[in-house]
């Protein structure tokens, strides 16, 4: 995992997921993950960003869905940043 203040853990019947151990500032880098590739076809570890499926490395493809979101979601030419609202 990167050097941000996030753990990866795991739960029974749910899968891996992590979780912040610190409170961010407002636009402040929560994750930052290596953009793997764009691909076609949606699956369990694809994330849909504006109609593109981007694959992305741990801890980024760990982020759950949210419908009451506390960050946002940024895509670079190589990276996706999930940022602090």
């Amino acid at each position: 995992m990167n050097n941000v203040a996030v753990e990866k853990y795991e739960r029974e019947r749910v899968g891996h997921a992590v979780f912040a151990l610190a409170d961010f500032q407002e636009s402040e880098t929560v994750i930052e993950s290596k953009l793997l590739k764009t691909v076609f076809e949606r699956s369990r570890y694809i994330l849909e960003l504006n109609g593109d499926h981007l694959l992305i490395d741990e801890p980024g493809v760990l982020v759950n869905h949210s419908c009451s979101p506390n960050c946002e979601i940024k895509k670079t030419l190589w990276a996706v940043l999930i940022l602090s609202l």
